[in-house]
């Protein structure tokens, strides 16, 4: 499984992380497409949050407003992103617990850039587990890590 970013909205994207001093975030609309096992992001958003020097949080009516505005266009509300500024890239605990909320419906994907323009992304999808017991069947979330690629996205047309 590949993450396939283009290069003008990978260039959006590391624009606001290169701006910003303190972690930023954002969502994307993404399509999977089976065949070739890939993911291909479509565009980036940045909406109202809050953030620090290791956190940031997604308003919830800012999601909701970037949710309908963008109903019309290709793939789904599913990319989450964000920066870590000048660390690693990598899950932290608060990273983890959010790929795993927003998994819940079914999969996520989330990816992780700093200034130095390095990248970690992982897909989060949803497992059940059956019980033996009736009632205690659950639902947990995997997180995959997965490859990621710029792409050149210039179009025949």
């Amino acid at each position: 499984m590949e993450l396939f970013i283009p290069r003008l909205v990978h260039c959006k994207l590391m624009h606001w992380v290169h701006m910003a001093d303190i972690e930023v975030s954002g969502m994307g609309r993404v399509s999977y497409h089976a065949a070739e096992k890939v993911i291909e992001v479509h565009d980036v958003y940045m909406v109202a949050q809050k953030g620090g020097a290791a956190h940031t949080e997604l308003a919830p009516e800012a999601l909701n407003k970037l949710a309908f505005s963008t109903r019309g266009q290709p793939g789904s509300l599913r990319f989450w992103w964000h920066s870590h500024v000048n660390m690693d890239v990598f899950w932290s605990g608060q990273d983890r617990a959010t790929i795993e909320q927003l998994g819940q419906p079914g999969w996520c994907v989330a990816s992780v850039f700093n200034k130095r323009e390095e990248v970690k992304s992982s897909i989060g999808v949803a497992i059940e587990t059956k019980a033996s017991m009736p009632g205690l069947d659950s639902k947990h979330v995997q997180i995959i890590d997965i490859e990621t690629r710029i792409i050149d996205d210039i179009k025949d047309e």
